[in-house]
């Protein structure tokens, strides 16, 4: 018997542009030699918003720019939606040698960045995050996904934009309800990984000024290629728990909101089974408060739902649900350096669940999504 063995390094390199010009004139700085043309998938409400000065400044590309509005709601992250699409560029003669651009919020980053990595074993990839939270976690990591009939992103590739251009223009006129679903995912990075950003977020908080904004951008960036580095999974802290509240709400209820009421139950489910410092949970329950973050469940949550979800996570196994969880601030438990998860039972969660409700009635609310928007 004889035997090959290659190892292959396949080098992905990404540029992140954080810009503040509102007219948007980084985009001359494309590089369009590499691009016979430019296919760009934008969202409507940024069409409406934004196009002009968006096509204003692509146009001096002279470059032949083909635009593809896009209503970006959840449900265009379905197996349906990304048929149509791909369908649409092979009609459209989409080819390798020219480059794919998202403009718009995660559900838009995540489905585009998904085709560009599957289209022809991938074409290039341009990403312009007009949200916050696309700007500091959909674009930052190579991750991809759409839903499946039945799981939140269980389908998904890692595959990295050739460039990121952030703009600090598309996030001044957010809703406070938009830039609440970012601080959440930030501040699970803070604890993750940044002491720093932990104080530039309560920094923030108290006087919201640009450039401690881009600093925030900046460092979130930072925190999250790190933990990307251990595992692409491995940032996952509260999302085992709030992918399953929010799927189970039909997605009224918004992705940060979800993800700070599972990132604030992680905690303490680590403090139950012993790793997580003790007072971490109370510690955390204090900083969200004060971070004006969401902490609450929906009442009426159905628990055996919620693990049913658990168990169809990407994390999880044909016995376990796997956890991240953390010792403490900064400071992520690793089982071992290959595997960041802390493995736990369907039956362990399940009454977990039910005593954290005893514990903390007031974590649970009616008509949550109502009273979060």
């Amino acid at each position: 018997m004889k035997k090959l063995n290659f190892s292959f390094a396949e080098e992905q390199t990404v540029d992140f542009i954080i810009d503040t010009d509102s007219e948007f004139n980084w985009v001359k700085k494309i590089d369009d030699t590499k691009y016979q043309r430019l296919f760009i998938y934008i969202d409507k409400n940024v069409e409406k918003k934004y196009g002009s000065k968006i096509k204003k400044a692509f146009s001096k590309l002279n470059k032949q720019v083909k635009y593809i509005k896009l209503d970006a709601n959840e449900s265009v992250k379905s197996i349906n939606s990304l048929t149509e699409n791909i369908l649409l560029l092979e009609k459209l003669g989409l080819s390798r040698f020219d480059g794919l651009v998202g403009i718009g919020g995660g559900v838009l980053i995540d489905l585009v960045s998904f085709m560009a990595s599957v289209y022809m074993r991938g074409v290039p990839l341009i990403l312009i995050p007009t949200t916050l939270m696309a700007q500091v976690d959909a674009t930052t990591a190579g991750k991809t996904c759409i839903n499946s009939p039945t799981s939140k992103n269980l389908l998904g590739t890692l595959y990295f934009a050739k460039k990121v251009y952030i703009n600090t223009t598309f996030i001044s006129t957010l809703p406070e309800y938009e830039l609440r679903q970012a601080f959440s995912e930030i501040f699970k990075y803070s604890l993750l990984n940044s002491s720093k950003l932990l104080s530039l977020l309560i920094k923030y908080k108290k006087s919201p000024l640009e450039k401690t904004l881009i600093e925030i951008i900046r460092e979130t960036i930072k925190a999250r290629i790190n933990i990307r580095n251990v595992d692409p999974l491995a940032s996952n802290l509260g999302h085992t728990f709030g992918h399953a509240f929010e799927s189970l709400s039909n997605f009224e209820i918004g992705h940060g909101d979800a993800i700070s009421a599972g990132l604030l139950m992680a905690i303490k489910f680590g403090e139950e089974v012993n790793v997580t410092k003790k007072g971490t949970f109370e510690k955390t329950r204090q900083l969200m408060n004060q971070l004006g973050l969401n902490t609450q469940v929906d009442k009426n949550i159905d628990f055996k739902k919620v693990i049913k979800k658990m168990q169809t996570d990407k994390k999880s196994s044909n016995n376990s649900i796997n956890l991240v969880l953390i010792n403490d601030y900064q400071k992520p438990f690793k089982q071992n350096p290959k595997f960041p998860f802390y493995p736990t039972k369907s039956d362990i969660i399940y009454s977990f669940l039910n005593n954290y409700k005893k514990s903390y009635p007031e974590l649970f609310r009616n008509d949550l999504s109502k009273f979060l928007k």
